[in-house]
């Protein structure tokens, strides 16, 4: 036998509302608080509602877009996808974006636990800071939906889902490729950004354990830090291109790239390293043509922008619950330029 449809007085039982809410929500009316809203839709999807159900939301949804890491290509594509996928979505999405400076931490904690406008979830694109930690475990332990993009804060004390690439899996995968391309023996210098930066100490941790797992001919110098700056970048590798012991690997994690080029551009082609670094640039993805650089580990911002917003509709009771394993990323080479992505406008 077909499962029995619930009645409004088995949903109403259920929400802790009167049938005559669920009927108002049910069929559409208006006239009900988002709370009581969403709390009647949930009992209906709990009790196996055959019906299309209404949005939980009445209304425009607004998602706040966080991020106190300086501008690059790789977070304006991320916003370009945000904003086509809300865009496209079938009801009304308002994104606000907003960059804060690192100084700006008690300014930032209030706007997180106490937006100025009407916000129905956030996407955090953050450093890893106990101000931050503090703000959105109390923005979260107060309903408030939340997700992670790019940097995962690991520990919380609040279920937030991140959504991004396994990082010590790419540091990994970088030096699968370092040991392939170079057989010689010599030192790798490992370039990172900020040490606060938690993508780049997991990149470092996955190359580092691989490097010494498996290629025993290579020597890992650093991690260096670079301070995402082209000064320092190339500061960093000229002290370290002397040597008795040939530097044969670049692996660079953040910014510094047009440095780290005008230190290795007076070698000669047999005396270059191999050069490994991540992100589609437009200086990359030259350099990458030209052979300077062996190969770029590409993170998706396309999938970022549509798992988050996914996981915020779920939240909102307006889509079904993501499944997925982390976002993937492309390892390209000038073999394969086509997976690099369109040029953001």
């Amino acid at each position: 036998m077909p499962p029995i449809k619930p009645n409004f007085n088995q949903i109403a039982e259920r929400a802790g509302v009167s049938p005559s809410t669920v009927d108002r929500v049910l069929n559409d009316r208006g006239g009900v608080s988002e709370a009581r809203r969403k709390k009647v839709l949930e009992a209906a999807r709990m009790l196996g509602t055959a019906r299309v159900l209404p949005s939980a939301v009445r209304g425009s949804m607004h998602f706040d877009i966080i991020r106190t890491k300086a501008e690059t290509d790789f977070s304006r594509r991320l916003d370009a996808a945000l904003q086509k996928f809300g865009a496209m979505l079938g009801k009304s999405i308002s994104i606000h974006r907003s960059i804060w400076a690192d100084e700006d931490q008690t300014t930032l904690s209030r706007f997180i636990i106490r937006p100025r406008h009407r916000r129905h979830g956030l996407i955090m694109f953050t450093g890893d800071t106990p101000v931050i930690r503090e703000a959105l475990e109390v923005a979260v332990g107060n309903g408030m939906p939340a997700v992670l993009v790019v940097n995962n804060l690991t520990g919380l004390r609040v279920p937030v889902p991140y959504v991004g690439v396994d990082n010590h899996a790419a540091g990994a995968t970088a030096a699968l490729l370092m040991g392939r391309f170079q057989q010689r023996p010599g030192r790798v210098l490992l370039l990172a950004g900020s040490p606060h930066y938690l993508p780049y100490r997991q990149r470092s941790e996955g190359f580092k354990q691989a490097i010494a797992r498996d290629f025993s001919h290579l020597e890992v110098v650093g991690p260096i830090d670079m301070r995402d700056d082209d000064d320092h970048a190339e500061a960093a590798v000229r002290s370290r291109l002397m040597g008795p012991t040939p530097v044969v690997g670049l692996y660079s994690l953040g910014m510094g790239t047009a440095g780290i080029e005008r230190a290795l551009d007076r070698l000669s082609r047999e005396r270059r390293p191999a050069w490994i670094t991540h992100e589609s640039t437009p200086l990359h993805e030259a350099l990458l043509q030209k052979g300077r650089i062996a190969a770029l580990i590409e993170q998706d911002a396309e999938a970022q922008a549509f798992y988050a917003l996914q996981h915020l509709l779920y939240a909102n009771h307006d889509a079904p619950e993501p499944d997925f394993p982390q976002t993937r990323f492309h390892v390209i080479t000038a073999a394969n330029p086509w997976l690099l992505p369109a040029p953001t406008p």
